[in-house]
């Protein structure tokens, strides 16, 4: 997993951890299936600390790919790319 945090140097230099934890890439099958295209394959090539939102959206999942160092929300980012997963081709998960 992922955690994020910062450095503060004022009084002292210290390290400031959220609690919030981010599934390494990928959390769930939707978006290990979203991984295969030529688009996420690029984009995973470039980001270091890819990580995934997997929302179910009637018969489909809708996956969002982003990198952690440009911020924790995907989707409408620069840093991420979003993808259509049919919802047959995971079953009934």
């Amino acid at each position: 997993v992922y955690r994020v945090g910062e450095v503060v140097f004022r009084p002292g230099p210290r390290a400031v951890i959220d609690s919030v934890t981010y599934p390494a890439h990928p959390s769930h099958p939707a978006a290990a299936a979203a991984t295969r295209g030529p688009r996420p394959r690029r984009f995973l090539g470039w980001a270091r600390f890819p990580y995934d939102r997997v929302s179910r959206v009637g018969d489909r999942w809708e996956v969002w790919i982003g990198d952690l160092r440009y911020g924790n929300n995907p989707m409408g980012s620069w840093a991420a790319v979003r993808i259509e997963i049919a919802g047959a081709v995971l079953g009934s998960r």
